[in-house]
C-alpha cells in the first residue's frame, strides 16, 4: 500500500507560545542591561568631563593665588561675608577677582582681569567678566574662604601690626552636569600667595 501520508509534524500552538515567551524575556533582558552599559558609560563620561574641568579651574586659580597676592580692598567688611568672591592683585598692581555667581539657580564661575592698575573688577560691569567653566558644567557648591580675615599687609586701628601671618584661600567646589543626577565629589583645597608684602 503506497499513498500519500504526511509524516511531518508541525508545531503546536502551545510551542509556538513557549517559544516565543522565551525570546520576548532573552530581549528585555539583553535590550535592560544595554541601557544599564549605556546609562554607566554616560555617568563615566559626564565624571570624567567634570574631573578635567575642575582641574582646569582648580590650575587656572592656583597659577594666579601664587603669583599675586590677596586684594583685602576689594572685600566690603569681613571676606567671609562674601565667600563668592577672591579678589587678587598681581605684582604689578592689576586686579583679578574670581565670582561664583549664581543666576536662576544657576552658579558658573566667572574671572575679571582688568588691563590696568586705575581699574577695579565691578560686579554690574557685564563686559568685565568671561566665564570659566563649560556651559554645560555648573557649580552646585562654589565658595572662597579666605584667612585671615583682615589684612596682614597692614596695621590695624591702633597702630599694631598684625601678626606675621600668610594669607590661606580655601576652594570649596562641586560640579555638576546639565541634566544629570551625576556630581563630582566635594573639592577642598587650600592655596597661599608666593608673594607676600609685609
Amino acid at each position: 500500500m503506497t499513498g500519500n501520508i504526511n509524516t511531518h509534524r508541525g508545531f503546536t500552538l502551545v510551542e509556538i507560545l513557549v517559544a516565543t515567551a522565551v525570546a520576548s524575556i532573552v530581549i528585555v533582558v539583553a535590550t535592560t542591561l544595554l541601557l544599564i552599559f549605556f546609562r554607566g558609560q554616560k555617568e563615566s563620561r559626564n565624571m570624567l568631563t567634570m574631573q578635567a574641568e575642575s582641574r582646569s579651574v582648580l590650575s587656572s586659580m592656583s597659577e594666579r593665588v601664587k603669583e599675586g597676592t590677596l586684594d583685602y580692598d576689594f572685600y566690603t567688611g569681613d571676606p567671609f561675608e562674601q565667600p563668592e568672591f577672591l579678589a587678587l592683585r598681581t605684582r604689578k598692581g592689576v586686579q583679578q577677582v574670581f565670582w561664583f555667581r549664581t543666576e536662576e539657580g544657576i552658579t558658573n564661575l566667572f574671572l575679571c582681569r582688568v588691563e590696568t592698575i586705575e581699574e577695579s573688577c565691578d560686579p554690574n560691569t557685564a563686559d568685565e567678566w568671561s566665564q570659566m567653566n563649560g556651559d554645560h558644567i555648573h557649580f552646585v557648591v562654589g565658595k572662597f574662604y579666605i584667612y585671615p580675615a583682615r589684612s596682614p599687609y597692614e596695621t590695624d586701628p591702633d597702630g599694631n601690626s598684625t601678626p606675621d601671618l600668610v594669607p590661606t584661600i580655601t576652594v570649596t567646589m562641586q560640579l555638576s552636569v546639565d541634566y544629570a543626577t551625576t556630581k563630582t565629589a566635594l573639592i577642598q583645597t587650600v592655596f597661599t600667595p608666593r608673594y607676600y608684602v609685609r
